[in-house]
Formats: structure tokens, sequence, C-alpha cells
């Protein structure tokens, strides 16, 4: 899978799959694709007896055919089971729902929560399978040296489900400009913060570009400071979609410092997370008590890890997948 375009959490995803089940890669960039090949003859050529259509099948920009490489008709007429990952719920969600209503798939997993809207707009089962991680590679995380990290987008304003509490985060721990992060607030002048956003402001890119700030982490450099930072602050993605920062902040045996809301019992204020207000009433208190020394810290810690590897890695969702689809062969 190493061709497949994606995003790390799909890798992880396909990697783990493959590690159970035969899997036979088909689309753009993969050897042996075939743009006019139709789906009947895919099927007969391998033995196929599932179609899995992946999470990055159907594009979410504005403006591209939903269909994907193979259109919808060819979906509709073939008449075995039929899985799809539903991602992005955020973009082009309802077209996403049409294509797998029309082209009459079997059951859908998705790492949102709202499977019950989903269903009644389609009539087709559909599975929640939050995010995930993979444990961390290394058998000894080393000294904790950062005490806060962050990174990624502030605000993605082109979704309107997007909200404005990372932003109002920055400004609780930096002076700012323009997104980007000045210096420290005087109460943080001895707080390790490692804070790295991405800005669509052409001002703050010149300011980042100036300040040689990274707005982007290779995938090494992000999984290093994941091992050596105590407390990582995670928020909702949009739709209230609880994002993989969660589950690589658990594996990394570091703080879920993280928002309150509502987790389906995933994250428990004080037993596996720190939530903070949304208002940030009780932001800093918090921040402090996420990277102190006490035994509270360190028990909430050792019951995130151990919930992690016991319930939250792509084993754990790949194996209620594949339960999910051997069901339909009886």
């Amino acid at each position: 899978m190493e061709k497949y375009n994606s995003a790390s959490y799909q890798h992880e995803f396909y990697a783990e799959l493959q590690r159970h089940t035969d899997v036979i890669p088909w689309g753009p960039g993969f050897a042996g694709y075939d743009p006019h090949q139709s789906l009947d003859e895919l099927i007969k050529k391998y033995s196929i007896t599932d179609i899995f259509v992946g999470h990055s099948w159907l594009p979410d920009g504005i403006g591209n055919y939903i269909d994907g490489a193979i259109n919808l008709h060819s979906f509709t007429e073939c008449e075995i089971n039929k899985f799809a990952f539903l991602n992005k719920e955020y973009t082009r969600l309802q077209e996403k729902l049409d294509f797998f209503k029309k082209g009459r798939f079997t059951h859908i997993f998705t790492h949102h929560h709202d499977i019950e809207n989903y269903f009644h707009h389609t009539q087709i089962p559909f599975t929640f399978v939050p995010f995930a991680s993979v444990p961390s590679l290394e058998s000894s995380l080393p000294e904790k040296s950062i005490d806060i990290f962050f990174s990624g987008l502030l605000r993605n304003t082109n979704i309107i489900a997007s909200t404005d509490i990372r932003e109002r985060i920055q400004k609780k721990l930096f002076y700012t400009a323009y997104d980007f992060s000045l210096f420290r607030r005087f109460k943080y002048r001895n707080t390790k913060i490692v804070w790295i956003n991405y800005t669509f402001s052409p001002i703050g890119k010149l300011l980042s570009r100036f300040f040689s700030r990274k707005e982007r982490l290779t995938s090494d450099e992000y999984q290093k400071i994941l091992n050596l930072s105590k407390a990582i602050i995670n928020t909702f993605s949009p739709m209230n979609l609880i994002g993989t920062r969660y589950y690589e902040t658990m594996a990394h045996k570091a703080i879920v410092l993280c928002e309150s809301g509502n987790y389906h019992n995933i994250f428990r204020d004080m037993d596996n997370c720190i939530m903070f207000n949304k208002d940030l009433s009780d932001f800093h208190d918090k921040l402090l008590f996420s990277i102190s020394d006490s035994t509270e810290r360190t028990k909430i810690i050792s019951n995130a890890y151990d919930d992690f590897m016991e319930n939250h890695t792509w084993y754990h969702r790949v194996s209620k997948i594949l339960t999910i689809m051997e069901d339909y062969h009886g």
C-alpha cells in the first residue's frame, strides 16, 4: 500500500487490514490499474468476494466528480458485498451518502458517531468505528522535556462546522498577530511550549518565514515531539469528530489535555484525560495540573495507556470491521 495517496491514519488502517486478510489494492497509482477496466472484469480476474471502498476513494474537493475512478453505475449493478469508509463527513456529506445509496452498498463504516442519521438518509447499516493509532515504536520513552505540544490548523474557515477554540487557546498562551505566535505570555515564561500551526493568513505566512518557524512537521519530527511531550492539546475536529491525536497521545504516555464534550465514553475526565471548559475559564489550572508531578496525573497517564493498548489500536478497529464483514457470509 506504499503508493496509496492518503493520510497517515489511512495508511495505518490499511497496513493493519493487510495483516489480517488478503487485500488487492486497486486504483490510480497501483500496478495493474486500468481505468478502462470494468468492475465485473476485476471481480472475475481476482475472484473477489468483497469490495471495500477506501477512505480516499470519494473526492472531498468541490468541483470533482463524486464517483471516484469507477462510475456509480458499476457499483449499482455489482451483486457482491460492497463496503466502504465514509471519510471527512464535514465535506460533501450528502453527495457521499447519495453515492452509497445509489450504489446499493452493503454496509458503511465511519469515524463519526452520527450513524442513525446516516442510516435514515440511505437505509444502509452504518457502524461507528472511532479513530485509533499504532503503539509507540519506542521501547522506552525518553524523559519528557516539552511541557505542552500542539500542531495543526487553528481553524479551517472553509468548513462551517469548524470552531475557534484553537485560536482562543493560542491567545491564552501567546501574544499573537495574524495567527502567528509572537512570544509566550508572562505567566507561561517558564513553560516549555511547542506550538506549530498552519495559517491561511498571507501576513502570518510571511511572519513564519521571517522568523524561520515551521508550519508543518515531518512524520519523524512529529513522532519525536510526541515522545518528548508531557501534555498534548486535543480539540474536536469539525462536526465533533474525535481525531487521531487523542489516541496518539495515549500511545505516547502523555496527558490528553482536551476540551469538554461528548466523547461517547471513550474519554473520561480525570480518568484517561484532563478536560477544560470550552470557555477556557479553567484552562490555566488544568494545564498546570497536566504537567505537574502529582500522583493523580501519573495515574491518569497509566489509565490512558492501558485503555489504549486494550481498546484503541488499529488492531481493534480492523478486528471489528472484519467480524462485521464476515457476518454477511453467514
